[in-house]
């Protein structure tokens, strides 16, 4: 097939680096291995194609192949990661949290209700979601709320002495008479633009909260207000990381969170440890029940988020955060049992 010295030198050349890709071939993943065989392929057909073509241009050419087949060899050197790491599975986040996920996954149906849960690692960044869908978020909305007012604070719309008496009410006392008047503050429609434009895109604010006497005029829409346990995972995480709005501002939210008075669900299964911090945000009707957290302990801190549905039941439920909880804080922090 390759009828001259040069044809057999650039089939030689072929055949080398068809080889050297064959060899990157094993142990990686399909999508990587159908990008080296069709690189592998390319490299057969260049030296054939040139082998019919004078003889000068075919050492110009086969220079060419030879560098370009280089170059995709080098690409891929660079873009496929490790064989070790790209044997992964893709849900790779999960991975260090695989077995506090199996436990919770196995616990969930089992309680009254429909229960979701998002759960991270700040030390590690792992992290899972079971049964993440749209929900009613309750008094969980404040926590945007917070959000949002922060933002116009920073922005200069108004000075925190102006809300403060309110933010503390709703966040700490989660107060619906303070949560309207924030609303009031900054805007009907303000904290599902804030949220949306901050990535909480299943987060809606479309009305007041009662019982109160000041939420009258405050609905947008005949929808329901509305979240789910990543958006308001993500938010927690925002504030950890002091990106949320602003580092100062993630400082004061923190200390808002750190100061809640309802604290009946996931820091009551946490035992108790000085060294240990929560902040939290909880929401409750008579057929909804939840509580986001952001724990601190000497191991790592975590984020955990549990929200739950259940007719006519919901305050019976704190049990079960509680177990929740325990199971978390036991995997991330097994030096409190002496392990």
């Amino acid at each position: 097939m390759f009828g001259n010295n040069t044809g057999d030198s650039m089939k030689d050349k072929a055949k080398e680096l068809f080889d050297k890709l064959c060899e990157k071939l094993r142990g990686l993943p399909p999508k990587y291995a159908a990008l080296l065989l069709c690189a592998a392929l390319i490299l057969v057909l260049i030296p054939i194609s040139i082998a019919g073509s004078k003889r000068a241009e075919e050492n110009d050419s086969s220079s060419e192949a030879e560098e370009s087949a280089e170059e995709i060899t080098d690409s891929i050197d660079r873009e496929v990661p490790a064989t070790e790491e790209s044997s992964e599975p893709e849900e790779d986040h999960i991975r260090e949290l695989a077995g506090i996920e199996k436990q919770i996954s196995e616990r969930l149906p089992e309680f009254p209700g429909e229960w979701c849960c998002y759960m991270k690692s700040m030390k590690t960044g792992s992290w899972f979601v079971i049964n993440d869908h749209d929900l009613y978020p309750a008094s969980m909305i404040k926590l945007f709320a917070m959000g949002a007012c922060y933002q116009k604070i920073e922005d200069g719309f108004i000075t925190e002495d102006e809300v403060y008496s309110n933010l503390y009410g709703m966040e700490v006392m989660s107060n619906n008479q303070a949560f309207n008047n924030i609303v009031w503050a900054i805007g009907k429609t303000y904290i599902t633009e804030w949220c949306h434009e901050n990535g909480y895109t299943h987060t809606y604010q479309n009305h007041g909260l009662t019982p109160s006497t000041n939420a009258e005029g405050l609905a947008t829409s005949d929808e329901p207000n509305q979240t789910c346990v990543s958006d308001v995972g993500h938010m927690l995480e925002d504030i950890y990381n002091g990106t949320c709005v602003s580092e100062s501002a993630c400082e004061r939210m923190l200390d808002l969170l750190f100061n809640q008075h309802w604290r009946t669900k996931i820091p009551m299964g946490i035992p108790y440890d000085p060294n240990v911090k929560i902040g939290n945000k909880t929401g409750d009707t008579y057929d909804v029940s939840h509580d986001a957290a952001i724990v601190y302990t000497p191991d790592g801190d975590y984020v955990l988020v549990l929200m739950a549905e259940a007719e006519s039941i919901s305050f019976d439920l704190d049990m079960y955060f509680w177990e929740i909880s325990r199971l978390v804080y036991d995997f991330i922090y097994p030096e409190h049992m002496g392990g």
